[in-house]
């Protein structure tokens, strides 16, 4: 018995690493007092979802989908930033669940004025292939594009909010905005740091502690920036970027008031 639960520890370090398997359900069968036959099939289970390839791995390209057979193999940019969407009746908890059970996410588009906003439907894959491109921060400052049914309407827009279930790795709903490349939106854009490789900080033990990991712009929809980049390959322990210090492109606004505010700092004790 005693093996078997060390196995079973073992099993789980590796299957949550892959993000395969909810770690809260993991612990629930090691507290259960079982023997270790009971215990022997689900570490067997394990060890095969240890072997799978990870839903939302950086890297793969193949995607697995719940509620549909097979395995699909496509390169991960394939469709680019747009999504095909269906028209969504019902909502409610009972209604989410099935839809994600079949392997949809539910979505709704908020339009100008429009409280309630049109329901929609997706399928799974597109929006994490989105997520693990551009990230769950990065997403909101790129163009989408919504493909509906018919093949004639297009709609542009902005993910305002994708909430995201870190424990079973799964994208539950993603609310999105028209976005015309004249339209003035308020985004949230991810600041990145680049030049780490070259940072004498870094190489004295250091590191770079991101202060602001995104910063709220404003501009039109033509002008967001996919990205703030730093460039650190100069800075020593202790040297901070500040706001003044950013490349913010033309016709984007932070929404900050004070330029001396720090982004970036190489932290740590230099060895």
């Amino acid at each position: 018995r005693v093996s078997a639960v060390c196995g079973l520890h073992a099993a789980k370090r590796r299957a949550i690493a892959r993000g395969l398997v909810s770690a809260r359900f993991i612990d629930a069968a090691i507290m259960q007092r079982s023997s270790g036959r009971v215990l022997s099939p689900l570490l067997r289970a394990m060890a095969r979802w240890g072997e799978a390839p990870r839903v939302l791995g950086c890297g793969s390209d193949i995607t697995f989908a719940r509620g549909m057979s097979g395995t699909f193999v496509k390169p991960p940019d394939l469709k680019g930033n747009n999504i095909d969407v269906m028209p969504r009746t019902g909502t409610g908890k009972t209604v989410t669940k099935r839809l994600r059970r079949d392997g949809l996410v539910p979505g709704v588009l908020f339009g100008p004025g429009d409280p309630t906003g049109e329901l929609l439907q997706m399928p799974k894959q597109d929006v994490e292939r989105l997520v693990r491109i551009y990230g769950l921060s990065g997403i909101g400052a790129r163009i989408l594009t919504l493909n509906f049914p018919d093949g004639v309407r297009k709609q542009d827009v902005l993910a305002k909010q994708v909430i995201y279930d870190a424990i079973n790795i799964n994208v539950e709903n993603v609310n999105f905005m028209p976005c015309g490349p004249e339209t003035e939106v308020k985004v949230k854009v991810p600041v990145r740091v680049e030049g780490e490789d070259a940072c004498p900080g870094i190489k004295k033990g250091g590191f770079a502690w991101k202060l602001h990991k995104t910063l709220t712009v404003t501009c039109k929809g033509k002008d967001i920036p996919s990205e703030i980049v730093s460039n650190i390959s100069a800075m020593d322990v202790g040297d901070k970027v500040f706001l003044r210090d950013l490349d913010i492109p033309e016709g984007v606004r932070v929404h900050m008031t004070d330029d001396k505010v720090p982004i970036i700092k190489i932290a740590g004790k230099a060895r």
